[in-house]
């Protein structure tokens, strides 16, 4: 399924760590940045004195764990000061997209330790982040031949696993993932998702469901959750779903920004029976005018929650009339009218 692939083409860096370097507006990661910055320069009691307090925002973000363990490795001498220097340095890069910047200092840790299985995975991100996902997928392989008791090491390969519609070997790093970690939300979520790749819905719902078990306040597990719901027919729990989304803390990158409106009032929608809107829902389709407005209800009069521009792809969900439920980006879903919508056929 091609949906499945979209969504997690855009959301692949983010869930590439439980290894960390993701949910780039939450007050975690931001302290996770500033313990970086005071990794690269050599400060590491400053950066532990960072990492340990972003576990205390968020007990489960795997990155600041393990950057505290190479400290403890540096402080022991197991690790070379100058090695873990090169991964933060890796890390910072990896924050900011710098792709070909992160794989040379990663290069640069592996000369010195062709065994350091964290200069591996982030090479690997930074593979995925240039779309070479074979290569990416190598990297991974490295790091879990050195170190097979890391979970966020099989999560990785898992979703690269699912975006290359793989779904069955994505499923079982995924269960590797959880076996390993079993009150890790993300290896329950991103199995769902590829169950739902695999268009068995029940599963990846219940997925969805233990991932929301594990941690509420994540905005995604909802919004996915939905879709699955949606894709069932169930419209009524997709709409409960996408409203308890919409209610909790987004964790994406700032949302697309744009010209004014580009459209006048329009129709407002009728409510229509899935019978009556377009034949095949899901569907493909894509933004035609130069920034498209998304919103939270299908009226012009509704708040603006996302501008699209020319050529990005959506996933319309379902129709109202003359208005689309689209979800574009990492699941995020709002309304948009067909005038700026080219649908596939």
């Amino acid at each position: 399924m091609k949906v499945l692939t979209r969504v997690t083409t855009s959301i692949l860096i983010l869930l590439l760590s439980t290894v960390g370097l993701c949910y780039p507006q939450s007050t975690a990661v931001e302290i996770h940045t500033v313990g970086i910055e005071h990794a690269v320069q050599g400060n590491f009691e400053k950066a532990r004195l960072e990492f340990e307090k972003v576990l205390k925002v968020d007990p489960s973000f795997e990155s600041a764990r393990i950057a505290l363990e190479l400290i403890e490795n540096v402080i022991d001498q197991k690790v070379r000061k100058e090695t873990a220097i090169h991964h933060f340095k890796a890390d910072g890069c990896i924050i900011k997209r710098q792709w070909d910047e992160a794989i040379a200092e990663c290069d640069k840790a592996l000369e010195m330790n062709h065994k350091f299985a964290m200069a591996y995975i982030d090479r690997g991100i930074a593979y995925v982040g240039k779309r070479e996902y074979g290569r990416a997928i190598a990297d991974f392989n490295k790091a879990i031949e050195i170190n097979p008791r890391l979970p966020g090491f099989y999560l990785s390969r898992g979703i690269v696993y699912s975006y290359k519609g793989e779904y069955d070997k994505a499923i079982s790093d995924f269960d590797k993932t959880i076996d390993i970690n079993p009150k890790g939300a993300m290896g329950y979520y991103s199995r769902g998702l590829a169950y739902q790749g695999k268009g068995e819905y029940d599963k990846a719902i219940s997925d969805f469901d233990k991932a929301i078990d594990l941690n509420p306040k994540e905005a995604m597990f909802y919004r996915s959750r939905g879709a699955a719901w949606h894709y069932k027919g169930d419209y009524e729990r997709a709409v409960a779903d996408y409203t308890k989304a919409s209610d909790r803390k987004q964790h994406y990158p700032p949302r697309l920004t744009g010209e004014s409106d580009t459209l006048d009032e329009l129709d407002a929608p009728k409510k229509v029976t899935p019978e009556e809107g377009p034949k095949r829902i899901p569907m493909l389709g894509t933004i035609k005018v130069p920034v498209g407005n998304i919103r939270r209800k299908p009226t012009t009069r509704s708040l603006v929650i996302a501008k699209l521009r020319t050529g990005t792809q959506v996933t319309i969900v379902h129709q109202e009339g003359k208005w689309c439920l689209v979800k574009f980006l990492d699941g995020q879903v709002g309304w948009a009218h067909e005038i700026i919508i080219v649908k596939s056929q």
